[in-house]
């Protein structure tokens, strides 16, 4: 019998994981303890590359850079106050301006997400700006469209580089804006964002009180998400396929956790493939306003059990039985000798099988599949 029961083991791992949201209250860690916590989280393996890894960089590190041998020699950038009116933008650094992004920014301005401009003082003592125009404009447009004030008379923040090394600058200004520079957020730290959002700071945006909402229905199912940087994605209840999650609305998404808790019964993690099918099947179950009961998801979990395991991976029996289908079917079809059959893993093909096999074998209501396919299983090539 399929039961809910495992979600209320405290001592299993995705209840650890989970309870890092529960935090209600800022917690500060030192760099030492930050990083030697994030290496002792990994595996010994993992460890001993990272070990190997961090003492090529080093090396590299002084090849680069044969001058710094003591702290005074980084030469790092400073702080500092200067009047609005005094930034010049240096417009063989800077991409054109675009006044829409300028009115995007105005529309949604928040101080706090004000970033200094980065500037460089030049041989004549001008302040220019080789990075942040846009913040640039928005502040002179505040201060003269708005608050009607001199901008020589108000003072804004900026990052002083020294250098007046302009290749030097201009390599940093194409790091600082992609991949290079930045340590984009990826989308579980994004999730998790949003998560500690509302649970810590208790942010009223009403997206993240509805991943809050999803995160709700996964913890309750002894869910948790993660990605492969975690190195956790084998543990039981893992997910690590967010894409489903972000797009279904939190009630679905508490359909879909519900469904998966029954199948995984807090023993394995969840397959990609699985989430990609199941996510699928209930954003149908959504738009035809289907009830999905305590009742409908122990049937649909057991059927799906029953059958095939739960079980949506490549190799699993579930596609290969629909995939003999789809030949079957494209063998029956009057089509053009030329056209050749494809038959794709994924809901495509899967949901016309899965629909077709739970119209057999499901009591409750089915979906219609909309996945685009005119793929029409026969009777016999089911389970």
């Amino acid at each position: 019998m399929l039961t809910l029961n495992h979600v209320t083991d405290t001592s299993s791992y995705a209840h650890t994981r989970n309870a890092e949201f529960s935090i209600n209250a800022t917690n500060a860690i030192g760099l030492h303890q930050r990083w030697y916590e994030s290496i002792n989280n990994l595996d010994a393996d993992t460890q001993a590359y990272v070990s190997r890894l961090l003492s090529s960089t080093v090396c590299e590190f002084k090849l680069r850079n044969p001058n710094v041998t003591q702290w005074s020699d980084l030469q790092l950038c400073d702080s500092l106050l200067v009047p609005l009116g005094s930034i010049l933008i240096d417009t063989t650094m800077q991409r054109l301006l675009d006044v829409f992004w300028v009115m995007v920014l105005l529309s949604k301005f928040d101080a706090i997400k004000i970033a200094p401009i980065q500037v460089y003082i030049d041989s004549h003592g001008r302040v220019l700006a080789w990075d942040g125009q846009h913040t640039a404009i928005l502040l002179w447009i505040v201060a003269t469209h708005i608050l009607r004030v001199d901008p020589n008379s108000v003072m804004v923040p900026v990052v002083r580089y020294r250098s007046s090394q302009k290749s030097k600058m201009r390599e940093c200004f194409i790091a600082h804006n992609s991949n290079e520079g930045k340590k984009y957020l990826e989308t579980i730290d994004q999730y998790m964002q949003m998560v500690f959002g509302v649970r810590l700071d208790k942010s009223q945006n009403p997206d993240w009180i509805k991943t809050e909402q999803k995160q709700q229905h996964l913890e309750a199912c002894g869910l948790f998400v993660t990605a492969a940087k975690f190195n956790d994605t084998y543990r039981d209840g893992a997910i690590s396929r967010l894409q489903e999650i972000n797009k279904l609305q939190p009630d679905t998404v508490g359909w879909l956790a519900r469904y998966l808790g029954l199948v995984t019964q807090g023993q394995r993690a969840v397959g990609e493939k699985e989430m990609v099918m199941m996510a699928h099947y209930f954003e149908l179950c959504a738009q035809e306003k289907i009830p999905v009961t305590t009742g409908y998801l122990l049937e649909l979990a057991t059927v799906t059990t029953s059958l095939f395991n739960a079980d949506f991976d490549p190799n699993s029996v579930f596609w290969i039985k629909s995939a003999k289908a789809y030949y079957n079917w494209h063998s029956r079809m009057d089509f053009d000798s030329s056209i050749m059959p494809r038959f794709k893993k994924e809901p495509l093909h899967g949901m016309p099988f899965l629909i077709a096999q739970l119209n057999k074998s499901f009591t409750q209501r089915v979906p219609r599949s909309k996945s685009g396919s005119n793929f029409v299983p026969a009777a016999e090539d089911l389970f």
